[in-house]
Formats: C-alpha cells, sequence, structure tokens
C-alpha cells in the first residue's frame, strides 16, 4: 500500500509539476501566509518561509532536513538567509531535478542538496539533523505517526521540527464539511482518482 501511495503521488508531482511551473511560484509550492501587507503569492511563500526559519531559530552551523521539499524554494530561503545546509527530500524526480539546477542556478549548491526519498523511511543515520521542517507535506503522509517517529529518529538532542500543514480537528462538522470530508477520505482510500 505504502509503495502504491508514493508511486501515486510522485506520478501527480511529475505530472502536474510543469502547471506549477507556469501558474505557481518559483520561490515554492506551498500557499504560503497572507496577512494584510502581502500582494503575492511569492510574498506569502517568503512569509512562511521567514515563520518556519524563526520557529528553528536557525544557526549556521545547523543542517536542517526540508521532508517533502518540492522544488526546494524554502531550502533556498535557509540556505540564503542562513547560511545553513538543507537536505530536501521529495518522490517527484521531476521536482529533484529542477531543485538541483535551481541550486547551481542560484550558487548555493554547496549549501543545499537534493535526493528522492519517503520521509517516512528515511535513509540517513540517527541523529543526524539540528532541524527538521515540512511545509505542506505531512498531510500526504499515509502514516502521520510513522512521519513523526521517523523525524525524531533523525533529530539530534534538543533539535527541533517544524510542522506547517492542515489538519482537521475540529469535530463538530456541519453537514456540507461531512460529504467534503467523507469524500476526501474515499478519494484516499481509492488512490487518489476523484473528481
Amino acid at each position: 500500500m505504502t509503495n502504491v501511495v508514493n508511486e501515486e503521488i510522485e506520478q501527480y508531482y511529475d505530472n502536474a509539476q510543469i502547471l506549477y511551473n507556469l501558474f505557481w511560484s518559483d520561490k515554492g509550492l506551498h500557499y504560503g501566509f497572507w496577512d494584510k501587507k502581502t500582494k503575492k503569492l511569492s510574498d506569502a511563500i517568503e512569509n512562511t518561509n521567514r515563520f518556519v526559519s524563526k520557529l528553528l531559530n536557525l544557526q549556521k552551523d545547523d543542517y536542517v532536513l526540508d521532508a517533502g521539499c518540492g522544488v526546494g524554494g524554502s531550502s533556498f530561503f535557509m540556505a540564503e538567509n542562513f547560511g545553513v545546509k538543507v537536505i530536501g527530500i521529495t518522490l517527484s524526480s521531476k521536482q529533484i531535478k529542477q531543485a538541483r539546477r535551481n541550486a547551481k542556478k542560484l550558487h548555493l549548491d554547496n549549501l543545499v542538496s537534493f535526493e528522492i526519498m519517503d520521509f517516512n523511511k528515511t535513509r540517513f543515520k540517527d541523529e543526524t539533523f539540528t532541524n527538521v521542517f515540512s511545509i505542506e507535506g505531512v498531510c500526504y503522509a499515509h502514516n502521520k505517526p510513522k512521519f513523526l517517529k521517523e523525524t525524531y529518529r533523525l533529530l539530534r538532542p534538543s533539535g527541533k521540527i517544524v510542522v506547517v500543514d492542515g489538519f482537521l480537528t475540529r469535530r463538530d462538522l456541519t453537514q456540507k464539511e461531512k460529504e467534503i470530508y467523507n469524500k476526501s477520505q474515499l478519494c484516499h482510500a481509492n488512490k487518489y482518482k476523484c473528481s
């Protein structure tokens, strides 16, 4: 089941990446934080990157894992603004290729690197990273507790994890919300093939 879900996530992003490139932002694939001063998507994405960086309290000697890195926008932001080393992982080969090209173009390939890997089951040694973050990626984890367990395995003592994502916490849903939620669960159970 895990491999099937991972393959479908990979296929989705491999197929949709061209649309993200054309209609989204080269700063990242997430929605970003909007406030009254925010006028465009790239600024909203940068707001999120700044927020996550602040929560991580990044220091120059940190080694950071970007779990679900997309095309690497957040990794680049942290490397460029804080001088930290970052490794980004994703399931999409197209995203990895684009992230690696951008790293060279931005002259950040000495600080950032990218690999295809499932963030629920990485190949990294215990206590590899000082920080781990995921922006709008954990929602794709088929087993969220497994993601947390793997993350804690990877973190050094006193390391930090930051997850910015949407999760259902309210239980008193309206009838319409229940229908939407149930349909989304059915879609996931049927391998994401819903319209």
